[in-house]
């Protein structure tokens, strides 16, 4: 017995050595229980956070198009390529009813039914709006209409868009669009402006830019940052009136930044 250290407790002789061997033996077992549960749960894990992220990019893209479908209508009042902005529109109305539906069969369980309702009939509002001609009055409802259709869709989100590269570009094709909508508005009628919102959009776009740097090709990052200054130049300022010239390079280089963006791999 020498060298082991064995005391009695209830008249059973017990070795402590014994006691941390069986303790060690538990923890390993529990360890590789605890190891062969993560690795089951891991791909139900990995396939939920997928969801979520292909939910979002489908956000992101009804976003987009809610502001392109506005953009639109304000290109055809402002007389900018109103033939071209037509078809946009037109476009624009069946586009958003694909993707809505897309939602409403997608999200369903993160959305109550008299919210899915409500979506619906505001989006409806805004899609009958369409077919009326151009004012900054029925504009105005119209964008408003849309804040509170957006509002609705960002809550549905749940996840920040720089968390996956992937989706971070698909949220700047929106940021595009409701950047070159935003700067129609404004030009539309003074009191339409937004600078607030034009300033936390540019930043966003900014940030995500800014980290295209070491991604992109020289060349490439070169005329991201042409187009993207032309962009900025193009938007309405403070106290400035909005030329002709200067909405139809807005919309233009608003189109050549989402194709250069939407082909980037």
């Amino acid at each position: 017995m020498t060298g082991r250290n064995v005391r009695i407790e209830g008249g059973l002789a017990i070795d402590s050595a014994s006691v941390r061997r069986g303790t060690g033996r538990r923890s390993v077992v529990i360890a590789l229980l605890a190891s062969a549960v993560s690795a089951l749960l891991a791909p139900a894990a990995a396939a939920a956070q997928d969801a979520r992220t292909r939910q979002a990019m489908l956000l992101a893209d009804s976003l987009g198009q809610l502001s392109l479908t506005l953009r639109a209508y304000a290109q055809v009042g402002l007389e900018v390529d109103p033939a071209e902005a037509g078809e946009r529109l037109r476009q624009g109305r069946e586009d958003f009813d694909t993707l809505l539906a897309r939602l409403l069969r997608r999200g369903g369980k993160g959305l109550a039914a008299a919210d899915g309702k409500r979506l619906q009939q505001r989006w409806r509002s805004i899609r009958d709006a369409t077919f009326t001609r151009p004012s900054p009055e029925i504009g105005a409802l119209m964008s408003d209409i849309g804040d509170d259709i957006a509002a609705q869709l960002h809550a549905l989100t749940g996840i920040a868009p720089q968390s996956h590269p992937l989706l971070d570009r698909r949220w700047q094709l929106q940021n595009l669009q409701q950047l070159a909508k935003e700067g129609l508005f404004g030009c539309w009628r003074r009191d339409l402006a937004r600078p607030d919102r034009i300033a936390a959009i540019s930043a966003d776009f900014n940030r995500w830019l800014a980290a295209q740097e070491q991604r992109l090709a020289k060349l490439a990052w070169v005329q991201y940052n042409a187009q993207w200054n032309l962009l900025t130049t193009s938007l309405p300022r403070q106290n400035a009136g909005c030329s002709p010239q200067a909405l139809r390079s807005l919309v233009g280089t608003t189109e050549r930044l989402t194709q250069m963006i939407a082909s980037s791999q």
